[in-house]
């Protein structure tokens, strides 16, 4: 009988052992055949460079966890690591640096305080006007107040410490400064009962195979108290599951909610399940009266008849957003009020029963949920930011229903829609092949493109279609009725829903273009589903897309000017002479910082009349380009030019490519040295 292949988690824990064992040479080479065979998962490089830092191979530790941070820049035993390895070849400025990201990442972990303590206790830095003795004084203090007495530096290290700091001290500046050390508190950590147990310390370094930093290799460990979470195959790491969407990692970064979103679903009606809530509901199926739940008087039972159900509006519903930290169920992708538009309704007299509606009543659907009025309808409470259709009709897409799309995209609301499920070219089938929508396949957990999903030009990228737990009719879950769950293009376009609500609370503005820009921007390559077999730009890749769009909106632009400071008399005298050869007053240091760089940026520089109130792509000037390549997050760029009657801004851009938000910087609000304020 045949062994079963050891897991990627085996394989670490294996290399675990041997470095623990001090198996130091054998450990090395296993390390090195793992990196080659998982060049992507991040605690595997961090054990890498644990491994030549103890045979003492300090530059290659060095490389292998520079190579852990740019897989992972949250992981903050790398972090902390790599401190530890540039404090061994003296790279002292360095060191700082790093041991201070590991406490940014990890503010309350004891260990990584003591190891930039204890460097900046015995370093001197080159640069005087630079106070250890200040900075170390607040993380003991932190330290101190956050922990256990014996699980800190002893009594003799805190002596030590002072002293050195004062010998510093003196020998930069001259004289003694004790009266200011008292003053910012530095003798308080003195009194504090600050010990360790040397004998139970550990050696330092740190690899955690079984915590959050190891997401790549078990991916659901940060997530929400959901019980059918781990059955979410849709949020795993696309890193370790090629056919997974990364969801999970997007949720992580996203980091801020701007605005709660609002997402319409067209479908069969609802049902009540203890997972999932609407906000609002409206039936639109023509010649039907309006058929209320009683006290639920906002959920409309599909068909109207709790007899004959499909089931179908509630899945994709929950999909998008079900209850999320509830200790229920599952959980949707996006925290969002859930508006449901009953465009279906099921015939139950047919064996087997079917959902049929009309183009006309997902036309009225849609203006509904724009906030159009509609014949006698009550009119919504307000207009959604995204619609899902996950239905389709063999037939062109008519004028009546892309003038209610176009209706709402030129509203701000993006639209999704399923491709269908026939294996058939989805140009033939509306409203996927209708302009102005995101049309979603399905692919397979091979990443092959699902047997049923329709295809063709007009699919703009595929997501996971089948084996989806998702809610159901009769208060249940699909896989415990059909243990490999559902299948359908329906499923794929409401996982794209939930990740373009994610991307749209953080960024309101974000159009339907950008949207879809964005979403086949950051698609997985390499996959078996690709444009060449009708699965359009790809394999949806959530966390890459919302990064992506960090990159064109989440910039942050800082302008300052070239020569502030410069105030004294030797200044002045300077600049009057640099003045007769350039403007020195109008000179401008523009800086860019960005978020993680997956795509080369170009940023513009760009000017308005001062009269115009918007940016306006046919009245904006290009004043100057500067380009950040991929990695890059910190770029600058000197402004040499100041018209009073025009506006700055600076335009995100992909290089020779799209160009999305433009952001204000005011060249008056600058402030300019003495000379030019004269």
């Amino acid at each position: 009988m045949l062994s079963k292949p050891l897991s990627v988690q085996e394989k670490i824990n294996k290399l675990v052992s041997l470095y623990e064992k001090d198996l130091l040479k054998e450990a090395l080479i296993e390390a090195k055949s793992l990196a080659n065979q998982y060049p992507n998962v991040s605690v595997i490089y961090n054990i890498y460079g644990i491994i030549n830092l103890a045979l003492g191979n300090w530059d290659q530790s060095v490389i292998c966890f520079s190579k852990a941070i740019k897989l992972n820049p949250a992981y903050a035993e790398a972090h902390y690591n790599l401190g530890i390895a540039q404090d061994s070849l003296e790279r002292l400025e360095e060191a700082i640096l790093s041991y201070t990201k590991a406490i940014e990442l990890k503010p309350n972990y004891p260990k990584f305080y003591e190891g930039l303590i204890r460097l900046l206790t015995f370093y001197n830095p080159e640069k005087p006007n630079l106070n250890p003795c200040v900075i170390a004084n607040k993380l003991l203090q932190t330290i101190n107040y956050s922990y256990d007495s014996n699980k800190q530096i002893s009594d003799d290290d805190v002596v030590t410490f002072f002293q050195r700091c004062n010998n510093i001290i003196l020998e930069n500046n001259g004289y003694d400064m004790v009266d200011e050390l008292n003053r910012t508190g530095l003798f308080e950590s003195v009194d504090l009962n600050i010990k360790l147990s040397r004998e139970n310390t550990d050696t330092g370094i740190y690899y955690e195979t079984n915590q959050a930093s190891n997401a790549e290799v078990n991916p659901m460990v940060n997530s929400f108290n959901d019980p059918r979470y781990s059955n979410l195959d849709h949020f795993r790491d696309n890193r370790s599951f090629p056919y997974a969407s990364s969801i999970e990692r997007a949720i992580n970064v996203k980091a801020e909610q701007n605005v709660k979103m609002r997402v319409g679903v067209i479908d069969t009606g609802t049902l009540v399940h203890s997972d999932i809530l609407f906000d609002e509901a409206q039936n639109v199926v023509t010649g039907e009266e309006d058929k209320e739940q009683g006290a639920e008087d906002i959920t409309f039972y599909d068909s109207g008849n709790s007899f004959c159900t499909s089931g179908h509006g509630l899945s994709v519903s929950y999909l998008i957003s079900g209850l999320q930290n509830n200790n229920i169920g599952g959980a949707g992708i996006v925290d969002a009020d859930l508006v449901m538009v009953r465009g279906l309704t099921t015939d139950c007299t047919a064996t087997p029963s079917y959902d049929e509606g009309t183009i006309g009543d997902i036309a009225k659907g849609i203006y509904w949920l724009s906030g159009q009025t509609v014949g006698e309808l009550e009119d919504i409470s307000e207009p959604v930011n995204i619609i899902n259709i996950s239905l389709g009709s063999d037939t062109t897409c008519s004028a009546v229903l892309q003038s209610a799309i176009n209706f709402a995209t030129e509203n701000g609301i993006i639209v999704v829609t399923s491709a269908g499920n026939n294996d058939q070219d989805s140009t033939n089938v509306s409203p996927a092949n209708c302009e102005n929508v995101i049309n979603v396949g399905s692919h397979t957990t091979t990443t092959n493109k699902a047997s049923f999903s329709n295809y063709g030009d007009n699919v703009d990228l595929t997501t996971l279609g089948v084996n989806i737990d998702t809610a159901k009719a009769g208060n249940v879950y699909t896989r415990d009725e059909n243990s490999v769950g559902v299948e359908g293009t329906s499923y794929s376009a409401a996982i794209v829903s939930g990740v373009v609500g994610l991307i749209k609370e953080k960024y309101p503005s974000l159009q339907q273009d950008q949207a879809e820009y964005f979403l086949k921007k950051g698609v997985t390559p390499n996959t078996n589903c690709t444009e060449f077999d009708g699965c359009g730009a790809g394999v949806l890749n959530a966390y890459k897309s919302i990064t992506i769009a960090d990159q064109f909106y989440g910039f942050s632009p800082e302008l300052n000017h070239f020569y502030e400071g410069k105030d004294t008399c030797e200044d002045t005298v300077y600049l009057e002479k640099m003045d007769s050869l350039l403007d020195v007053c109008n000179l401008y240091n523009v800086q860019i910082t960005q978020s993680e760089a997956l795509i080369p940026m170009e940023f513009q520089i760009v000017k308005r009349d001062e009269f115009e109130t918007t940016w306006k792509e046919g009245t904006l000037e290009v004043v100057a380009k500067f380009t950040a390549e991929e990695g890059v997050r910190n770029v600058s760029y000197l402004l040499k030019e100041n018209d009073s009657n025009f506006e700055y801004g600076i335009r995100a851009c992909e290089v020779e490519g799209e160009c999305y938000t433009v952001k204000d910087i005011d060249v008056n609000e600058v402030l300019k040295p003495a000379y030019c304020n004269d």
